[in-house]
């Protein structure tokens, strides 16, 4: 989506370019209920149209099985076992996924197998956001993931991303790694404007 929501607990921003003409990388947000917010990102195995083709049934089951009541571990373990029956090629997804309450802060979060996001309290420095990772989406039937609760506070900003961001490399053959993510962040903790944060990169 690129229309982000104007709402006054909270701003989110987002931004991708992909490395060919598609790709397996995505994110979604979407409001589950009337206090409830969920946010994403996925990074499919592989590259080109199957990848591309996974992913789009990836992000339709996500948001389908969030959007039906389901609890966040029900969502999840529903649209593994789904992607599962029909995973011919063998691919599946690593996802950041968190569903949040956007009148108390509270948030249950699940990773599987994905980059772990950073986190910034107020007047702190990005640290990374310390989870255990589940598997990989689509990777095992019936496997039953793990979701966590933290709260988020005034102020708090969270950085989720793809190994796109921190497997890149420069002219030089460089990897820009998350030594260099975290360093920029940090250079620029003092940014509150998370559209501008992301412009910036």
């Amino acid at each position: 989506p690129h229309n982000f929501p104007e709402n006054p607990y909270f701003n989110i921003f987002a931004s991708m370019t992909p490395a060919k003409e598609v790709g397996g990388d995505f994110y979604d947000f979407f409001q589950c209920s009337e206090n409830h917010f969920a946010f994403l990102i996925a990074d499919v195995s592989g590259k080109g149209i199957p990848a591309s083709l996974f992913m789009m049934n990836a992000k339709s089951l996500l948001k389908n099985n969030l959007l039906s009541g389901n609890s966040l571990q029900t969502a999840i373990n529903k649209t593994n076992n789904e992607l599962c029956e029909t995973n011919t090629q063998s691919l599946f997804l690593t996802a950041f996924i968190a569903l949040v309450d956007i009148q108390t802060g509270s948030v249950e979060f699940a990773n599987a197998g994905h980059n772990p996001p950073l986190l910034r309290h107020k007047n702190g420095s990005y640290e990374f956001f310390k989870l255990e990772a589940n598997l990989p989406l689509g990777a095992m039937e019936n496997f039953e993931y793990q979701t966590y609760k933290t709260r988020f506070v005034e102020d708090d900003i969270m950085f989720a991303y793809t190994d796109g961001v921190t497997e890149a490399f420069n002219d030089k053959g460089d990897m820009y790694g998350e030594n260099r993510l975290i360093e920029f962040l940090n250079k620029n903790k003092n940014e509150e404007d998370v559209h501008e944060l992301i412009i910036k990169m």
